[in-house]
Parts: structure tokens; C-alpha cells; sequence
């Protein structure tokens, strides 16, 4: 049996080989500004240092917090957190640390697929199109929580699925209960969005049975209880994330046409005569084999209902949001493929060969298409971003000159708090120089950073010409700026 399954298996552990030796090799140094980066490594930072992980030198405002959370949740960090203990700031060994959970989760992608019925050659070549798409390749280029999700909500989903095809549920509800709740609040532990997975659970489980089991009060009632413990006596993110979701149609419909165009993303190097047909197609197969699985959901269906539904109320969209749902819409498309397969032999024998050979040649062109995304992959160190020698050079003087009861305003405060250690927090948005004035923090030791890039030029320009020399410059170099805001400054 051992012999049959490796044999079965065979061409999945040589990718899965091959792409484990091949990972470290596209891992760049540096990260790019960014912001979400500097959360995570705060809180390692505090948990190498034993300190309470929320406690960070970033202050949030209400203007920020939509969307520059002040807490992420933990798991993220405390993967990183032995990493930054041993090394500090190296960006590469905690970025090598976090893609490590992509590769693993590969083999739970495969076992998911296979035991829906996905076929293995067609799991591998799923796989491959996920691992080698423009969106995995820059997602890794960053520290966050995205690669642990993905790794964590996988485990949860083929976990929980043996649980119920093998009938433990029924058998064992105990402890079967037990190993369903841990998961899950893993999974709300790396992100806050890990809500879907355990709403998407309990909705399943009532579904599925049509009344209230010892197992899924079990895990419903330690994941209520877990969640009580970490939100009164640990912390309440809940501040963090409320602004975050909006009542908008208009926001959903754009986010939506965002999300639609995921496939797209899976041969994003590719010109675009190749990839929109191939998105399409892709598109178009993955809404079929959805609705083919809708008559039978399992799990995974009502977690990427609620994923979905909550990403398009998000106030922004970002398609790495969608990394833990790729797996399953191409998964998807292998369902609908198969079946149009099955049919079109079963109804024209006389067109098989003709069909297998213009299938395999499409599979052939896709995979072709998601080799050639490698080269347009960036390689070396990333210069622009937090290894700039003018920001090292800006952070080494707020960093010797700020006061401790000092202030840094700035578009970009979490990575400002995380260089020099100084509170830190975003400049009031609105350009009216009147209305920027009145709503800056009080004080006596402001200090702003102006970046001359586009943004900040857009943003400060015109306080900096109301204020003129009132604001005294405290330091300059080829980048940046840096001006003392008076302590009493005039209010009209």
C-alpha cells in the first residue's frame, strides 16, 4: 500500500521537492515602505523582549486607523519573533521563515483537492500555477501574515474535513471538538478575517446535521470561550478593525470587479492577449465547478462565501487578500473541466484524441505562461524602501534628536515607529493649511517629516507654504526633511 500511494503521488513530492530547494533562491533582502511590515516586527520585537506585543510606539489616530491598524493579530509575529531575537532586522532570514509556511501548505492544498476528487496531475499543476503567480512572488517579498494564514486555514479545512469523512465527529465529539476549536482560533489568531473560517464552520455544522451536536458545541464553545479570554485580559482589537468595513454598495461593486480579475493575476508577466483569455477561461470554469459543488457544499464553500463577503466590504481591496481562495477557484475549474471531459468523450468518442490533445496543449501554454512569470520576477536586495542610505541617515538623527516625550508626524508612522523606537503617527489628512494646523496633536516636541515624493508633495506642500518660517528645519538630506512645529502654533 505505502509503495502504491508514493507511486500515486509521485510527480507531487518531486514538485514539492523541487520548489522547497528553489524557494530561498527568489527571497530578497530589504522590504519596500509598506507599513503593515513594521507592525508585525514591533510585536516580534516585543515578544523577544517579553513585553506585551500590542505595545508599540505608533499612535493611531481616527484618521489612520482605516487603514493603518495599530495591532495585527499575533501568530504572524510570534513565528518571526526567534528570528529577530537571533538576527534583529534581517528581513531575508524572517522572510525565508515565513515562506517556508507556503511551502508546507502545498501538501495540504494537494490533500484537500485530492480528496474532493480533484485528480493528482491536475492538484500539481494547480499548485504550480498558485506557487509561481506575479502575487505569491511579491507577497513573499514582505513580512506579514499571509503565508501563515494560508498554512493555517488549509490544516484547519483538511482537518476538520478527515474529521467528518472518517465520522469522528460522531464517534469521538470530544476531542474531535477540542482539535477543531485549537484550529480555528489559530486561524483568528494570524488574522482577523480567520472569523470567516470559524462562522463558516458552525453555519456547516448546523447545516450539515440540522441540530446541535456535542461536537460542534464543543468547538463553538471553546472558540467563544478563547475568544472572551483574549479580548478582556490579553486585548481588544475590535477598535482596530471596526472603521475598516463599510455600508457602501458602491465600495462592494468596485471590489468586487477587483476581486474578478484574481485569475488575471495568476499569469501577471504575461502579455495581455495571453492572459484575459486564459483568465477567462479560468473565470468562467471556476463559476461552473462552484455551482456544480453548491449542490453538496462541504466546508470550504461556506468559508469562501463568507471570505468573500467579507472582503468586499473591506474599504480597500488587495488581491493578496484572495491568496487562501486561489487554490480553490483553480480547484474549482479542475472540477468543471473534468466533468466537460467526461461529457464531450462520453458524447463525441470520434473527437477524444482531438480533445485530450488541444487540453493538454492549453495546460501546456498555462503552465509555459506561469514559468515565464519568474522572469519577470526583480532579484537582489530591495533599494527602494527601508535600506535607502538617506532613510538610514533620516532615522539615525530623529533617533539621537527626538525628545522621549517627542512626536514624529509622518505619512508613513508605523516604520518610522519601528526605525527609531519614537512615538510616531500620521499627519492630519486634510490639506486645507488652516484645517491641517488645528488638527495637529498638541505638544511641545512635533516634529514632521516631509518625503519628497508625490504624496507628501500633494499632502504638506501647502501647510508648509502657510506655516513658512514659523516651522523651523531641523534637518535635510536628498530625501527628507524634517521640521520642529512651534509649540503655540497660530491658530486662525
Amino acid at each position: 500500500m505505502t509503495r502504491n500511494f508514493f507511486r500515486r503521488h509521485a510527480l507531487f513530492f518531486t514538485v514539492f521537492a523541487l520548489i522547497g530547494v528553489a524557494l530561498p533562491f527568489g527571497i530578497r533582502d530589504g522590504n519596500d515602505w509598506g507599513g503593515d511590515f513594521a507592525i508585525y516586527i514591533l510585536q516580534a520585537r516585543n515578544f523577544a523582549e517579553h513585553k506585551p506585543f500590542y505595545q508599540t510606539p505608533y499612535v493611531a489616530t481616527p484618521e489612520s486607523l482605516g487603514h493603518q491598524p495599530a495591532i495585527y493579530p499575533p501568530l504572524a509575529s510570534l513565528v518571526v519573533a526567534p528570528v529577530y531575537a537571533a538576527r534583529g532586522l534581517d528581513y531575508r532570514s524572517m522572510k525565508l521563515v515565513l515562506a517556508l509556511f507556503l511551502w508546507l501548505s502545498l501538501p495540504l492544498y494537494y490533500g484537500i483537492g485530492c480528496r474532493r476528487g480533484v485528480k493528482p496531475g491536475a492538484m500539481v499543476v494547480i499548485l504550480l500555477l498558485f506557487i509561481l503567480s506575479p502575487l505569491v512572488l511579491s507577497v513573499e517579498q514582505s513580512v506579514g501574515s499571509d503565508f501563515v494564514f494560508v498554512f493555517i486555514s488549509a490544516l484547519a479545512l483538511l482537518s476538520i474535513g478527515e474529521i467528518y469523512r472518517r465520522g469522528w465527529d460522531t464517534t469521538h465529539p470530544l476531542m474531535s471538538g477540542i482539535l477543531a476549536a485549537v484550529l480555528l482560533f489559530l486561524c483568528y489568531l494570524t488574522r482577523a478575517t480567520g472569523l470567516a473560517l470559524i462562522a463558516g464552520f458552525v453555519a456547516y455544522d448546523l447545516w450539515r446535521t440540522r441540530r446541535i451536536r456535542v461536537f460542534g458545541l464543543v468547538a463553538a464553545g471553546l472558540i467563544a470561550v478563547a475568544f472572551l479570554v483574549y479580548t478582556r485580559f490579553l486585548f481588544d482589537a475590535r477598535g482596530q478593525y471596526g472603521s475598516q468595513f463599510v455600508m457602501q454598495p458602491r465600495i462592494w461593486a468596485l471590489n468586487a470587479i477587483a476581486y474578478l480579475e484574481t485569475p488575471a493575476a495568476i499569469w501577471g508577466a504575461a502579455p495581455a492577449f495571453i492572459r484575459y483569455p486564459l483568465a477567462m477561461v479560468t473565470l468562467g470554469l471556476a463559476a461552473a465547478g462552484m455551482a456544480r459543488r453548491l449542490r453538496r457544499p462541504e466546508l470550504a464553500e461556506f468559508y469562501l462565501a463568507l471570505w468573500l463577503a467579507v472582503l468586499l466590504a473591506y474599504v480597500i481591496s488587495d488581491r493578496r487578500y484572495m491568496l487562501p481562495a486561489i487554490p480553490f477557484m483553480l480547484m474549482y475549474a479542475a472540477e468543471a473541466l473534468d466533468a466537460l471531459t467526461n461529457r464531450i468523450e462520453g458524447t463525441l468518442p470520434a473527437w477524444k484524441s482531438t480533445w485530450r490533445i488541444g487540453l493538454a496543449t492549453c495546460i501546456l501554454v498555462a503552465l509555459a505562461t506561469s514559468f515565464a512569470n519568474l522572469r519577470g520576477a526583480e532579484t537582489g536586495p530591495i533599494r527602494d524602501g527601508v535600506s535607502q542610505p538617506s532613510f538610514a541617515e533620516l532615522c539615525d538623527f530623529l533617533r539621537l534628536n527626538i525628545p522621549a516625550d517627542g512626536l514624529i508626524l509622518s505619512w508613513n508612522p508605523r516604520v518610522f515607529a519601528l526605525y527609531t523606537g519614537k512615538h510616531s503617527a500620521l499627519y492630519p489628512q486634510d490639506s486645507s493649511p488652516a484645517i491641517f494646523e488645528r488638527a495637529l496633536p498638541s505638544g511641545a516636541s512635533r516634529f514632521l517629516v516631509f518625503h519628497r515624493q508625490d504624496l507628501d508633495r500633494q499632502s504638506l506642500s501647502p501647510y508648509l507654504n502657510y506655516a513658512g518660517p514659523r516651522l523651523g528645519m531641523r534637518f535635510e538630506n536628498s530625501d527628507f526633511q524634517v521640521f520642529a512645529i512651534p509649540d503655540s502654533p497660530n491658530r486662525p
